[in-house]
């Protein structure tokens, strides 16, 4: 009889702890878990608007996505959004995303609704776009400075017929995170410092913290 109790006993613990695990695994599938709360970014001009794009895209489900958005200031920013497929492992998923394009400087709060599997989730983040700034003191291929290239916007001209390498210096309050270059053959490559591109590079992006605002945003050469 003892026997048989314990047993049971340890049935139901299963039973609980497999519960338990489910519950789990569902919490971390909230749609929105990863979406920030607050960005920043820079308010580019037109002309390079594409760059200045802010999105995100719900992890994918099995069931139906559906996705809407407000927008608190249709002036500072367009916000579109739309349900989307991907493919997994072969298999065809559900995710919904949203994109943020600035207009002007300013802010913008946006509201998200995400509908999965019959639940509703709502989240918001508030967009800041600041005035654009030249961050380099000075950027050079070599001899050729590239400076003034900058000055109103953050995609400048790539030299690949001249030779030397790439340098920059900041000015203060700004910290390169990241650069990344495309070859002949488009394929990217990540490097610790600039003098590492080779000078027939395709493309450049150096990715620039402001860290007095707390923003990151790509400068191109291309």
């Amino acid at each position: 009889m003892k026997t048989k109790k314990k047993i049971l006993l340890i049935m139901l613990l299963s039973v609980l702890m497999v519960l338990a695990s489910s519950v789990s695994v569902w919490a971390a599938k909230n749609p929105l878990s990863k979406m920030p709360r607050n960005v920043g970014s820079v308010a580019s001009p037109v002309n390079v608007s594409v760059i200045n794009k802010t999105s995100f895209c719900t992890e994918p489900y099995d069931g139906k996505v559906k996705i809407s958005v407000k927008n608190s200031n249709s002036e500072v920013a367009d916000v579109f959004c739309q349900s989307t497929i991907q493919i997994v492992n072969g298999k065809t998923k559900n995710c919904g995303n949203f994109w943020v394009t600035c207009k002007k400087p300013g802010t913008t709060t946006v509201k998200v609704t995400v509908k999965v599997n019959g639940k509703s989730y709502t989240k918001s983040c508030k967009y800041t776009f600041y005035e654009y700034a030249n961050p380099f003191a000075s950027i050079k291929k070599g001899t050729k400075n590239l400076t003034s290239q900058f000055k109103k916007g953050p995609t400048g001209r790539i030299y690949t017929r001249l030779k030397g390498k790439y340098s920059y210096r900041l000015k203060k309050g700004y910290k390169v995170t990241r650069i990344l270059y495309w070859d002949q053959q488009m394929m990217g490559h990540i490097v610790n410092n600039i003098s590492q591109v080779p000078s027939d590079a395709r493309r450049i992006y150096l990715t620039i913290k402001n860290t007095k605002k707390n923003y990151l945003f790509t400068w191109i050469l291309s």
